[in-house]
């Protein structure tokens, strides 16, 4: 009699150890279907940002030399506006262009 309950016992530990492995490799599989994308760092290119730096120091340095011939060979013409008396000017806007 020993030996009969023994063997029943040695069953049931093996079909829960079987049970548990078959759960875990299901769970390992199912985790490889649902898994959300990676998300990825996107890396700044250094090499298109030096250039972009290079083409903007160039066209401001074009405007400059513009500005500077303007006004050293150029006349100008400059009118003096004074600002209206009756409103007080407001903070952080503008003022319009006239």
């Amino acid at each position: 009699m020993p030996s009969s309950s023994s063997s029943s016992r040695g069953r049931g530990y093996r079909a829960k150890t079987l049970l548990f492995a078959g759960g875990v490799l299901a769970g390992l599989a199912a985790g490889e279907l649902f898994r959300p994308p990676r998300a990825e760092a996107q890396i700044p290119d250094p090499a298109a940002q030096r250039i972009a730096t290079y083409r903007a120091a160039i066209e401001s340095t074009q405007l400059l030399k513009q500005i500077r011939d303007t006004l050293a060979t150029g006349t100008l013409k400059v009118q003096v506006v004074e600002a209206d008396k009756a409103r007080p000017a407001r903070r952080g806007t503008p003022s319009p262009k006239r």
